[in-house]
């Protein structure tokens, strides 16, 4: 019994990846990776500009800190 399901398991798991494979090297499947792949690498883009405005206002608001802690000494 054991035996079987695994077989049928292995079956269907062949069965899909030679399906999911026809489909994406197929025209439409070559045009949707073409896409996703646009589209992954502007949103990739996007993330990275926010990453760096974010960080440059972290060291923006890290050096007036630093200022108004050092300013705060010298009174």
């Amino acid at each position: 019994m054991n035996n079987s399901r695994s077989l049928m398991a292995l079956v269907v798991g062949i069965a899909a990846g030679a399906a999911l494979n026809a489909m994406l090297n197929s025209e439409k499947g070559l045009e949707f990776k073409r896409k996703a792949k646009e589209n992954l690498k502007r949103t990739s883009d996007d993330l990275m500009d926010k990453f760096k405005g974010h960080l440059e206002s972290g060291k923006n608001q890290l050096a007036d800190k630093m200022h108004q802690a050092a300013d705060s000494l010298k009174s």
